[in-house]
């Protein structure tokens, strides 16, 4: 038995992979759009917090090669994340010139985010973290 529950990939996460996706989160975006539709063609969509890119692919996917996604991450995309229509800025997302990147980018018609912190262990610094961004 694995000693660690992330040594064996769970269903969703052998699923993901199946489907081209670098992490399971990709589920939550595409439940939230099955049940709303937000995400239209020739949108132009920020998405923060993107690596290790899923949201970024699904985004692209569902505007089926109309629209923009520009995408944020203190992170690089898996290198497998590639579009003519995808921007991608690499940085903090909360630093002034990491913002005035994002911005010349837009405007955008949705935003999307599964951003967060850093986190350390300790309870205190990782919620004033979460609660910083």
């Amino acid at each position: 038995m694995s000693s660690n529950s992330y040594e064996k990939p769970d269903f969703w996460s052998r699923k993901a992979f199946a489907e081209g996706y670098a992490a399971r989160s990709v589920y939550k975006l595409k439940e939230r759009d099955e049940k709303v539709g937000f995400i239209k063609k020739n949108y132009t969509v920020l998405d923060l917090g993107a690596a290790p890119g899923s949201w970024t692919v699904f985004l692209l996917r569902s505007m089926n090669g109309s629209g923009k996604v520009v995408s944020c991450d203190l992170n690089p995309l898996a290198k497998d994340v590639k579009s003519d229509n995808l921007k991608f800025i690499q940085g903090d997302l909360n630093l002034p010139e990491i913002r005035e990147k994002i911005k010349a980018c837009g405007p955008y018609d949705l935003v999307v985010c599964d951003a967060a912190p850093l986190t350390t262990g300790n309870r205190m610094v990782d919620t004033a973290r979460s609660e910083g961004l």
